[in-house]
């Protein structure tokens, strides 16, 4: 849907000079000026009509000036009393009105209940008998809520993308958020559906109180987190932070996978390295501790987004559509078949260790051209990462790095396969969120909402909505 209109300025043409008469000429002229994008309609205003002149003969030598004659009112045609415009003589001349204000336009949209006038939104309630002659302009909380308001509607049409927009913050946000992913890079693979489907809400409220394409998508992400919740378990999904800079206007240069100065825009951004979904425990923890400094126990609540999702062998490689859980949505699904036990970090190790079982599967790729196969986890017809099983699972001196090949099963088995070491640093972390998820959603919420400001110093109280600096 389009949302512009275009104003029509009218430029008046200066009066002439040493009139002596008077002569209307046809039709009047309308110089037209540049066209703002956004705005109302505005009627050109009408021109006064403008006049020739008919000169006194020019001074020069008399000797060779020809004489001419001063037209007389035999020579003129009866004309139409008119009324003189810019003339010294008082007699006659009519109060002119002020012309009528040159439009100015606002370069974002107003949201609901607001108006564009001389450039500011404006209520649409308020008085033009104003006291004050100021009308209230809309708050930066009515944008974030207007937003908020357009991204449930997103959602509400295709549910899909809520996953899609956490996912996309997550590749955002690594590497500072600054409102662009690196699409060339394989592992970004389906973000083009999230971006553009945040396009029009992006051009809509880019600029208005300084809120950037990077504050959108976070928005996007924090009300998909919020909209996704499942159960009765709930926290409150607040948006505290607004003022990240978009790539492009950060002055920095961005470079892609090959290190070729690349423009950086919203698909073309820097190339930031992501995490490999093969991670292994201590790769995995190291990742996330050096680009986000998250400790152990954030990154086990970090993870558990995956119930959200589903993964496409068309982008990834990865055989998910029936996604990580049964029934994806913001929830602790995603710790409860990683371990055994039901007293959470109190159960025994041997409990903890006994859970659902899962079987190392190798996904066959060879129809969808450039993508390598996959080796996965699956049980009932759901799926886990190599990184997944991470949290649980310690597959040091266990991996066949080539091939990518787990060399040991989930669980002991009577076969010669040795089972899986557990993973020491994570797994009681695992168990805690699986037997509470009011404190997993607490926990979730603090660790998304420092992702979501990463490369910003958010270090400072805020209270309500705050302006980064």
């Amino acid at each position: 849907m389009e949302w512009y209109a275009a104003y029509c300025t009218v430029v008046q043409a200066p009066p002439p000079t040493n009139l002596v008469q008077n002569i209307p000429v046809s039709p009047p002229l309308y110089t037209y000026g540049p066209q703002p994008t956004v705005g109302v309609l505005e009627s050109p205003v009408s021109p006064p009509m403008l006049y020739a002149s008919v000169l006194q003969p020019a001074a020069g030598n008399a000797v060779d000036a020809q004489p001419q004659p001063i037209p007389t009112p035999i020579d003129i045609q009866p004309q139409p009393a008119l009324t003189p415009v810019n003339t010294k003589n008082p007699i006659n001349v009519q109060p002119q009105s002020n012309p009528t204000p040159t439009a100015v336009a606002c370069n974002f949209l107003c949201v609901s209940g607001f108006h564009c006038e001389s450039g500011e939104c404006v209520s649409d309630t308020t008085s033009q008998g104003d006291s004050q002659g100021i009308s209230p302009a809309p708050t930066l909380e009515d944008y974030v809520a207007q937003i908020q308001s357009e991204v449930k509607t997103l959602i509400e049409n295709d549910p899909a993308l809520a996953p899609k927009f956490l996912r996309m913050a997550f590749h955002d946000c690594v590497g500072g958020c600054d409102g662009c992913i690196d699409l060339a890079n394989s592992f970004s693979n389906g973000l083009l559906i999230p971006i553009q489907a945040l396009d029009p809400v992006v051009s809509k409220y880019a600029n208005a109180k300084n809120i950037s394409r990077a504050d959108v998508w976070a928005i996007a992400a924090m009300t998909s987190a919020d909209l996704s919740q499942k159960g009765s378990s709930r926290v409150d999904f607040t948006f505290s932070w607004i003022g990240r800079r978009n790539c492009e206007d950060t002055n920095v240069q961005c470079f892609n996978a090959n290190n070729e100065a690349v423009p950086c825009t919203a698909t073309q951004g820097p190339h930031r390295v992501l995490p490999n979904a093969s991670l292994l425990t201590s790769d995995l923890l190291q990742y996330f501790r050096n680009e986000f400094g998250f400790s152990a126990s954030q990154v086990v609540a970090l993870m558990g987004v995956h119930a959200m999702g589903k993964a496409h062998r068309v982008f990834s490689g990865y055989d998910g559509a029936n996604g990580w859980v049964k029934n994806p949505g913001l929830s602790n699904a995603y710790y409860q078949d990683l371990v055994g036990g039901t007293n959470g970090v109190s159960d025994s190790l041997e409990t903890k260790v006994m859970s659902t079982d899962w079987q190392h599967v190798l996904v066959d790729n060879s129809d969808i051209p450039g993508m390598p196969n996959r080796w996965q986890w699956e049980q009932n017809g759901l799926m886990m990462l190599d990184v997944d099983m991470a949290i649980v699972r310690d597959y040091q001196g266990h991996f066949d790095s080539a091939s990518g090949q787990a060399l040991c099963s989930h669980l002991p088995s009577s076969s010669t396969t040795p089972a899986c070491p557990f993973a020491s640093a994570t797994i009681d972390f695992v168990a805690k969120y699986k037997n509470d998820e009011i404190q997993w959603l607490i926990d979730f919420k603090e660790v998304f909402s420092a992702m979501l400001v990463h490369g910003y110093d958010a270090s400072a109280t805020c209270d309500g909505l705050c302006v980064l600096p």
